[in-house]
């Protein structure tokens, strides 16, 4: 049973990353989509950090920072 399950797993019968892909994938296009999906939620995240790590110090200085609702 063991040497049947090693012969199903053998590299031969594995197909490679090239045969999965089709042959028109724009790679340049994958990049800037995934980049313009995930860029402006990272941006985001950062700056609701920044304020959050920034809060008590405006606050000490008359500053009330309050963010109510932020949808992403």
């Amino acid at each position: 049973m063991e040497t049947n399950i090693k012969a199903l797993l053998s590299d031969s019968l594995k197909p490679n990353l090239s045969s999965c892909l089709p042959d028109s994938l724009d790679w340049g296009k994958a990049a800037f989509l995934a980049l313009s999906t995930f860029l402006p939620h990272l941006v985001l995240s950062l700056l609701l950090f920044d304020i959050e790590r920034l809060r008590l110090l405006a606050l000490g200085h008359g500053i009330d920072i309050t963010i109510s609702m932020c949808k992403i």
